[in-house]
């Protein structure tokens, strides 16, 4: 099973309450093993906030240090 998942938005993590959710399943036994959240309307326009914010500041960064950037993530 699955540990709880959750929707990564603007650097929070955001799980249950009413929202509607869609069953994981393990595809050689059938058997659901999670479920995903789905994220509301209001949710969405918050993350494409934050990938516009994010975008704005990242865009002037050089391809050189976005690179090493990311090759640091990937450690």
């Amino acid at each position: 099973m699955y540990e709880n998942l959750a929707l990564y938005i603007d650097g929070e993590f955001i799980s249950g309450g009413s929202r509607r959710e869609q069953d994981v399943h393990n595809p050689a036994t059938g058997e659901v093993i999670g479920h995903l959240p789905h994220a509301t309307t209001e949710e969405l326009d918050r993350a494409l906030n934050a990938a516009q914010r994010a975008f704005e500041s990242w865009k002037n960064v050089s391809r050189w240090r976005r690179a090493a950037s990311c090759e640091r993530s990937a450690i």
